[in-house]
């Protein structure tokens, strides 16, 4: 039996991020987590250019967002054979920084207006996963392949377009 692909993982990683990013968009996923700033944002901003009925076609194109990075790293990392190229830890630092950020201005009013349960909930969804995904990273540095450093990555951006910005909107 033939083993799979990269490429064939690489779309299926790629395909499976899209879903997550719709996923997020789903009413149920707001008792899980925060409306998902990476994917609220861009369809906010088509409805305000094309109007209301483009607020799902602007939603996908946030869902995209986290498909079309994990897509072109992972190419990267597979054409080039490194497993832990330096920008991705360095823009994965940024982007946990700005979670960690975003998450502090929303926690008083989440707080003030809902609770603080939900505040904390939402704060540790975008902090945590964060914190987990360095500590796996920095363990397996010595032995990354390029499968783990895939997974990773589809990891992290997974975490990246389901909860790493929380839009706290709900309390408008």
């Amino acid at each position: 039996m033939q083993p799979i692909p990269r490429a064939m993982w690489i779309l299926v990683g790629t395909s499976a991020l899209f879903l997550v990013g719709l996923g997020a968009l789903a009413p149920i996923s707001f008792e899980f987590a925060p409306y998902s700033l990476v994917i609220v944002m861009p369809a906010f901003l088509v409805a305000a250019v094309a109007g209301e009925r483009f607020l799902v076609p602007g939603a996908w194109l946030g869902a995209l967002i986290a498909a079309i990075a994990y897509f072109v790293v992972a190419r990267y990392i597979a054409r080039r054979g490194r497993a832990m190229p330096a920008f991705s830890v360095v823009i994965f630092g940024v982007i946990a920084l700005l979670s960690l950020g975003l998450s502090a201005v929303g926690w008083e009013p989440t707080v003030r207006y809902v609770s603080l349960v939900r505040a904390n909930a939402l704060v540790a969804q975008a902090v945590l996963p964060s914190v987990a995904i360095a500590m796996a990273g920095y363990v397996m540095r010595r032995n990354m392949t390029i499968r783990r450093s895939l997974i990773l990555h589809w990891v992290a951006l997974a975490w990246f377009s389901w909860s790493a910005f929380p839009w706290y909107g709900e309390l408008l």
